[in-house]
Formats: C-alpha cells, sequence, structure tokens
C-alpha cells in the first residue's frame, strides 16, 4: 500500500473515498484545486466573477466527485419515478391550421 500509495496517492484517495474509507472533502478540495487551475485556460471562466467562479467550480469538484463515485451497479432511487419504473405523462400534438386550409407553398421546400 505504501509503494502504491507514492506513485498513485490521488487515485488510492479517490477508491477509499468512494469506498467510504477516507473522508471525501479532501479529495473534493483536490478536484477543486485542480480545476481552480485549470479555470485559466477558458475563456469563459475566466470572464467571470472570481466570487461565481469559485462556487462554480466548488459545484463541480462536487459533481465531479458524485459522478465517479456511482457506478452502474449503484443503487440510486430515481427522482421522477420514486422507483415505481413509470411516468405519467400528458403527451399533446400542436396541430397547424392553414387559413384556406392548405399550407403555403414555401412548406414544401421545408424540411419540417
Amino acid at each position: 500500500l505504501g509503494l502504491l500509495t507514492a506513485k498513485a496517492a490521488v487515485g488510492i484517495e479517490l477508491y477509499l473515498a468512494k469506498a467510504g474509507v477516507l473522508s471525501s472533502e479532501n479529495i473534493i478540495a483536490y478536484i477543486r484545486q485542480l480545476a481552480e487551475q485549470r479555470a485559466e485556460r477558458h475563456g469563459a471562466l475566466r470572464k467571470m466573477e472570481k466570487g461565481k467562479r469559485s462556487k462554480f467550480l466548488d459545484t463541480m469538484a462536487r459533481y465531479v466527485f458524485r459522478d465517479y463515485s456511482l457506478s452502474a451497479a449503484s443503487l440510486v432511487t430515481c427522482s421522477s419515478c420514486h422507483g415505481a419504473k413509470l411516468i405519467d405523462a400528458e403527451v399533446f400534438t400542436n396541430k397547424v391550421t392553414y387559413p384556406d386550409g392548405k399550407p403555403p407553398k414555401w412548406v414544401k421546400d421545408t424540411k419540417g
């Protein structure tokens, strides 16, 4: 474990935090630090106010860790159906009516 930690400390910390052995706060802080360093490369992030950028990067770091932590085998209850595997949806169609009953000539030239 010592050699592995020396060569791949971030990977080990990520895995142990994912497994719940270590606190996730340290690795989230590390991910946020990486994001802060790389934020200067992107124009949109450079233009953001410092406070907003900081809040955005913090949220992004937490999302990155959560995304890494969840796997296909993770049991998460769907927020839409709450585990019922069915969503009731109302489906409707907008129909176009034309004043004289037929579409104008330009309609056949469109791909809609």
